[in-house]
């Protein structure tokens, strides 16, 4: 059994070690990373050392215990935009159409987001309200600036997702 250590490529977070049999192949190991961190299925392995993508048997890659492999998010073919009527949507690239729309804000959208899984979406209006999506709608209505919400994104991993928010007031919070 091998130790494999999964670093995030963009800003070299530990995000977790996996034990996997020595005979796995990079696939096995990409789905155990997936497991263990809930990121989507569609992710690249880099080796650390040398920064080659991965493919074939671990020894094959040249990985061994206690290795540590970059990890590299392909997003799925989706965008998330805002526009000025206070309406999000999300659109399917490849097919060119829309999936699914969140409305609700009372002004002009600054600010969308979503979570590493998709699963959670974030929207900032001039309303001074930033607002978390989940599938059925709106989960939670953030309203603790007392300007336009200009910037939203999330922080963290998907076991203590956070969202950060900036306003015109001058302040930025961590939810």
């Amino acid at each position: 059994e091998l130790q494999i250590s999964a670093i995030r490529a963009i800003n070299g977070e530990h995000l977790t070690t996996v034990a996997v049999p020595a005979t796995a192949s990079v696939d096995d190991l990409k789905r155990a990373i997936c497991a263990a961190t809930g990121i989507p299925s569609s992710i690249k392995l880099l080796h650390a050392e040398a920064a080659v993508l991965l493919s074939g048997s671990l020894p094959e890659a040249g990985l061994r215990d206690g290795s540590e492999v970059l990890v590299v998010s392909i997003r799925a073919a989706s965008l998330l935009a805002g526009d000025s009527s206070g309406t999000a949507t999300l659109w399917d690239v490849e097919a060119g159409r829309a999936v699914r729309t969140l409305s609700g804000h009372a002004q002009e959208l600054h600010s969308v987001a979503a979570s590493g899984d998709g699963q959670v979406l974030a929207t900032a209006s001039a309303d001074r309200e930033a607002w978390l999506w989940n599938s059925s709608g709106p989960q939670a209505k953030l309203k603790a600036h007392a300007g336009q919400v200009y910037s939203v994104d999330f922080w963290g991993q998907a076991s203590s997702l956070q969202l950060l928010t900036g306003s015109g007031d001058c302040s930025a919070k961590l939810w």
